[in-house]
């Protein structure tokens, strides 16, 4: 293994993997799809990276902290599938058995835990990976952290440097934040400032530097009135869209030990889910047997 840390978003991923697959299942209708995709996925991963920490973090449903600054928050957000349920149980026991630390805890989302992690890469001076299907996970991109993106499904991946980010956006990547803050953030029910949307935004924060000095300073003209009004508003989702990078307990990179695979659970898990071809593939990638 290199001396690499690998962070996922386990539950962007899972879901990229549901849409994007066909609907498999076992003979006995135990869907697999979701878990095919993804685990396919961080098989590529370790086989690519040969990570020394890797871990895949998970959202709950308890209520976070964010909702206490925004009680709508996520609301228009769709109940998990119930093929999907099952589903994430098998992924989460699979993605151990083969020694990769999964973690979730009520109050924070798998944004903030990779958040804290890089954080903690970055202390340690450990090159770290993210993996994710949600643009939100940029801001985190510095020269310690690249960030790859799922463009489409989860094999067409995009990655993210300091300086892609600078190409593409014409920020830094912490400054994202701030363009959120602006326009808002529809797919976690966020709302922007009536009036500015991306380009808008864009455009103010390459001025500006920060929502805080754009409405210190006050704005151009023809957004002063709004930006006035929308005071409150903009720094709330400042704070909503920020991702944590601390936990509240002591944080080291030795929590995402990669271990041994458990080769008897492994084996198990793969055959009870009809999935011989990936067990190959994963006995490949760890050099183990897993196929019995």
């Amino acid at each position: 293994m290199t001396h690499k840390t690998v962070l996922v978003d386990g539950s962007s991923i899972l879901y990229r993997a549901f849409f994007a697959m066909p609907h498999l299942a076992t003979a006995t209708g135990t869907p697999t799809g979701a878990i095919l995709g993804t685990l396919t996925m961080l098989l590529s991963i370790v086989e690519e990276l040969q990570p020394e920490y890797m871990g895949v973090f998970f959202d709950r449903k308890a209520a976070t902290y964010r909702h206490e600054l925004f009680e709508e928050y996520k609301a228009n957000r769709e109940t998990m599938p119930d093929e999907l349920v099952g589903q994430l149980v098998n992924l989460k026991q699979l993605v151990r058995s083969l020694g990769i630390v999964t973690r979730e805890k009520d109050g924070f989302e798998a944004d903030d835990f990779i958040g804290i992690y890089s954080a903690t890469a970055r202390l340690e001076r450990v090159p770290c990976v993210i993996y994710s299907g949600d643009n939100d996970l940029l801001q985190l991109t510095d020269d310690n952290t690249s960030v790859r993106i799922t463009v489409k499904g989860v094999k067409q991946i995009r990655e993210y440097t300091p300086k892609a980010i600078v190409d593409e956006f014409g920020l830094a990547a912490p400054q994202l934040v701030d363009v959120k803050a602006l326009m808002g953030d529809t797919s976690d029910n966020i709302p922007g400032v009536r009036g500015i949307g991306e380009k808008t935004a864009l455009k103010l924060i390459q001025d500006f530097g920060s929502v805080e000095n754009l409405l210190r300073q006050g704005g151009p003209e023809r957004y002063r009135a709004l930006l006035a009004e929308n005071r409150d508003l903009i720094l709330r989702n400042k704070s909503l869209v920020t991702i944590q990078r601390e936990l509240g307990e002591k944080t080291v990179l030795t929590d995402l030990q990669r271990l041994v695979p458990d080769v008897e659970q492994s084996a198990q898990l793969f055959e009870s889910l009809s999935l011989v071809n990936l067990a190959r593939r994963a006995s490949k990638v760890f050099g183990i047997s897993l196929t019995r």
